[in-house]
């Protein structure tokens, strides 16, 4: 099979393997080592620390910390009680991590699927939800925290906080680049083969040691803060509804709220719909400010002070992808 499709065996295998895997290969690159090793304190380091990154997104996409203080998810620990470190790749020095996700019954099955109803919806795994927090994540830190040569604003920081960042993944990342072996830590995305990652989504992303320092000054500004009448949620959208004859639409997101995933309606304007609907066919992540109400139907936010795509935000401002 690999003579005919004119690949190696190896590449085959990484093929087959990652049509269910989420793959990361953390890259912690130096200008002091010799080829293929790092240093063992820096190699330890990094072992450690990609776990805490990927434990610290499972926790924060299940409940927005900004400081987890010991406190773990265990649902989102369950959701990456799989996840597997696999060979070092050649290289400076890299660290392959997989996280399965879960495999529907009818593998040919579209990434949306039929309620009862007939409504198309699309339903994210807690694994895929822990992996699409980690990455967007690092992200928000490399954009909002590392990039600007200012300090972050308070409504940043809680932004930052709704997207999955925690103190807990910023000490992660510092302690990875700390060492003066490591140049940067660079990460490359691969997700699975049968279920895309979100549109726009980074494929690679790299953090210089350089920013360490940046980081440890926003450490003191992660600290849990009393729950506000206004919620901030962000995901991608669970499931659209739109009737013509309404001057309003609904998108339901389907968001870490109160320690549970929940279902919230968000009552959005007409002209909104539209954009609304092709960021719900690409997986895109929102990010909906508001108030959120219990109603007879369920949660809703009727009146939201903010509907927009979590990449077109100021945090997200010098993100290329």
């Amino acid at each position: 099979m690999a003579a005919d499709t004119r690949q190696s065996s190896q590449e085959l295998s990484d093929i087959i393997r990652g049509l269910w895997v989420d793959a990361f290969s953390f890259r912690a690159s130096s200008d002091i080592y010799i080829q293929d090793t790092i240093p063992a304190r820096a190699g330890a380091d990094l072992f450690k620390n990609v776990w805490k990154l990927l434990r610290s997104a499972a926790t924060t996409s299940r409940t927005p910390k900004a400081h987890i203080s010991g406190n773990w998810s265990k649902v989102g620990d369950e959701a990456i009680n799989d996840a597997r470190f696999a060979h070092t790749k050649r290289g400076s020095y890299i660290l392959p991590l997989l996280v399965p996700l879960p495999r529907p019954l009818d593998e040919e099955a579209s990434t949306f699927k039929l309620t009862t109803q007939g409504n198309s919806v699309y339903h994210e795994s807690d694994a895929r939800r822990a992996t699409r927090t980690m990455v967007q994540a690092l992200t928000a830190v490399n954009a909002a925290l590392i990039q600007p040569e200012k300090e972050p604003a308070p409504s940043v920081v809680a932004d930052l906080v709704q997207v999955g960042v925690s103190r807990e993944l910023i000490t992660a990342i510092n302690d990875i680049i700390k060492h003066s072996s490591v140049a940067n830590l660079d990460l490359k995305v691969d997700w699975a083969g049968r279920l895309p990652g979100p549109s726009q989504a980074p494929e690679s992303l790299v953090i210089p040691s350089e920013a360490g320092y940046r980081l440890e000054k926003a450490l003191p500004l992660f600290k849990n803060s009393r729950r506000s009448t206004t919620e901030t949620l962000t995901g991608p959208i669970y499931k659209m509804a739109d009737r013509a004859s309404d001057n309003f639409g609904i998108a339901t997101m389907e968001v870490p709220r109160n320690g549970r995933i929940s279902q919230v309606e968000v009552f959005i304007n007409r002209q909104m719909m539209i954009s609304a609907h092709d960021w719900f066919k690409e997986h895109r992540s929102v990010i909906v400010q508001g108030r959120v109400e219990v109603s007879p139907q369920g949660l809703v936010m009727r009146s939201p002070a903010r509907f927009e795509l979590l990449s077109d935000t100021m945090m997200f401002s010098g993100e290329t992808t």
